[in-house]
């Protein structure tokens, strides 16, 4: 049982901090909000807890594909 347990968690947190570097990296260059999104639906495929990161990545690539073309 022990060798099940938290293997997860490593992939789920290096997922989150990519998915933050490439928010704030958006900021400056728009297209890495596709990278954004990809990697927070990984997170949200390895935890579902990460969806809150999914739905603003999805927002994130909607806006840009909407307003910025």
């Amino acid at each position: 049982m022990t060798p099940s347990l938290g293997f997860a968690e490593a992939l789920v947190a290096m997922l989150f901090v990519l998915t933050v570097w490439a928010i704030l990296k958006s900021l400056k260059r728009t297209r890495y909000i596709v990278w954004a999104g990809l990697f927070a639906g990984l997170g949200f495929l390895a935890k579902a807890s990460l969806g809150y990161f999914f739905f603003a990545g999805l927002a994130g690539l909607l806006w840009r594909f909407r307003c910025v073309g």
